[in-house]
């Protein structure tokens, strides 16, 4: 996969003037979001950033989990709606159970996107969005694991801007185009410090081939089934909306 180029330069500059333009020659946007997973450590940022949008007067919809307290009239919010019980079991054998390897914590990966996508996908609200007519300029949406979503571009016709809560990582960086030393950047998945010793940088490089690996054979049919399911319109296939 090849990172997020075309578009993205117009839309952050976009993003910069909508923050820095005195708001009486502001011309609002319509800007679509999406930040789906249950670990509200990832909203908070995108919250922020939409919610300040909103208090320019961009009008702003937002799909979450997590609804924000007073907000703006122009911030809409498109519920999402998870099984606490087993989100909070998919978060723990992937990220907190100590008693499984590290290998075991990855082959979970493909469970948490398939739930992240479907739940997020097949949402009513969600539903009701994308079968309506509406219309967006802009969408923002974290990049983590969830490559399917690229299809609100192609639905709404609009630029990406990609944003990660999650930092260096194989998960990301093939949208994002983060740079990954192998020598220095640790997999965030590891033990392994930015101060390592040649088996520990040959380990860092291993299990990373092993993650990119996984991650081909595990997760992508995963983006390409609920692409093609939820987006069986779109114009653009779901490798050249990697491009974007």
């Amino acid at each position: 996969m090849k990172p997020l180029r075309s578009n993205v330069v117009g839309a952050v500059a976009f993003l910069w003037f909508a923050f820095m333009m005195p708001h009486e020659i502001v011309e609002s946007a319509k800007i679509l979001s999406i930040f789906p997973t249950m670990s509200k450590s990832h909203w908070i940022l995108g919250s922020a950033l939409m919610k300040e949008l909103a208090q320019d007067g961009h009008e702003v919809t937002v799909i979450s989990p997590f609804p924000l307290k007073n907000a703006p009239k122009t911030y809409r919010h498109v519920n999402v709606e998870y099984s606490t019980r087993m989100f909070e079991e998919i978060m723990d054998e992937v990220f907190d159970k100590i008693d499984d390897s590290i290998v075991e914590k990855m082959l979970e990966l493909g469970r948490f996107v398939r739930e992240i996508t479907n739940t997020t996908l097949a949402a009513p609200e969600v539903q009701s969005l994308l079968r309506s007519d509406e219309t967006f300029d802009l969408l923002v949406m974290e990049v983590f694991l969830d490559d399917a979503f690229l299809g609100f571009a192609d639905r709404f016709n609009c630029p990406i801007v990609g944003m990660s809560t999650f930092g260096v990582s194989t998960w990301v960086n093939s949208l994002t185009g983060s740079p990954q030393p192998l020598s220095y950047v640790p997999h965030p998945m590891s033990s392994f410090t930015d101060k390592m010793n040649f088996w520990q940088r040959l380990g860092n490089v291993l299990f990373t081939a092993f993650d990119e690996t996984l991650l081909s054979v595990m997760c992508d049919p995963i983006h390409r089934q609920y692409y093609e399911q939820y987006f069986p319109n779109a114009t653009r296939s779901l490798d050249e909306m990697r491009k974007h």
